[in-house]
């Protein structure tokens, strides 16, 4: 088994890491000192997910009492006794996570991993597609092409916002965005994201900050405006099924016959749910985009890329696309 310290066990939890499986993996810290070090992060955890927090605490006491030789620090105690009633969330109410997709920042994000809206959306909580192209952009390599404070990218189907938060962050230390469009089909998660950009220090009225409906293929007005002077368009699990595959095609192309920029890409994270809807994928470029794109797979095993990101067990492997 692999020893988790303490910071990674407090992210790993920040993110809901499922309870069965971190135990299943790992071993833990349980020393006196390392306990009192633990404490404030689950108190944090108490007062958004009570359930899960017993969860974890119930087996994490029994490390403690195995391996530490009594030497029990109360406070994990008085936790337990907080959270000992606690019920599992309705699937109405939201949770709140943190990602530390860049060392030593946290991008938090207010989900609901359980509910899919009237509107039939799934963008109440951050896949593993969206992580992973968040990983890929915060490197410098993507964007060494561009000049500083010049790039203007749209995030098409934004669900959380995962992605453009760690754009943000990223312009926050290193400035390098002109504009940015946060987009997605649903107005009730564009509503939803004005909250989460507040809770990580941002303006949701920023003037270079956009938040918008965009349906793919309506509005052509508004997307030419947009897309004439855009360098990116990035999106994450954008290609779920087959059935929205020529719409996004269309959205595309149209992105590229407008942009009047130098270096105009798209960047797409693909969750490989099924392999039929990949290949249709595959094909639509191949027959749009011949010779203009290219497709990596990140190895999710890799803890040198996932840092102290936790990606859960049998996780379906993700593509990240260049296209342009």
């Amino acid at each position: 088994m692999k020893q988790l310290s303490i910071e990674r066990l407090s992210r790993y939890l920040s993110q809901r890491a499922p309870i069965r499986e971190l135990f299943t993996e790992y071993s833990f810290p349980t020393s006196y000192e390392e306990q009192l070090q633990l404490v404030p992060h689950l108190e944090t955890i108490a007062n958004h997910n009570g359930y899960y927090l017993r969860m974890f605490l119930k087996k994490y006491l029994e490390q403690v009492e195995l391996h530490a030789g009594g030497d029990i620090d109360d406070s994990l105690y008085d936790i337990m006794a907080s959270v000992i009633a606690a019920k599992e969330l309705d699937p109405t109410e939201y949770d709140y996570l943190t990602y530390p997709i860049v060392s030593n920042e946290m991008i938090r994000m207010r989900e609901n991993p359980r509910i899919i809206s009237g509107a039939n959306t799934t963008g109440f909580r951050t896949w593993e597609a969206a992580i992973c192209l968040s990983l890929i952009l915060k490197s410098d390599s993507v964007w060494n092409t561009y000049s500083d404070s010049s790039v203007t990218v749209v995030e098409l189907g934004s669900g959380t916002g995962l992605v453009s938060l760690l754009l943000l962050q990223r312009h926050k230390k290193s400035p390098f965005l002109k504009d940015i469009y946060i987009t997605d089909g649903s107005v009730e998660l564009v509503e939803n994201f004005k909250s989460t950009l507040t809770l990580n220090g941002f303006d949701p009225h920023d003037k270079n900050l956009h938040l918008q409906q965009l349906l793919w293929g309506d509005n052509i007005e508004n997307s030419t405006a947009t897309y004439r002077n855009t360098d990116v368009l990035v999106g994450a699990d954008i290609t779920y099924d087959s059935s929205v595959l020529p719409c996004l095609i269309e959205e595309l192309k149209y992105f590229f016959t407008n942009s009047i920029q130098q270096y105009p890409q798209a960047i797409i994270g693909a969750t490989v749910r099924n392999e039929e809807t990949i290949v249709a994928w595959e094909c639509h470029l191949n027959e749009n985009f011949a010779g203009k794109w290219s497709v990596s797979r990140p190895d999710l095993n890799d803890d040198e890329f996932l840092g102290d990101i936790y990606i859960k067990n049998k996780t379906w492997p993700i593509n990240i696309y260049f296209i342009g």
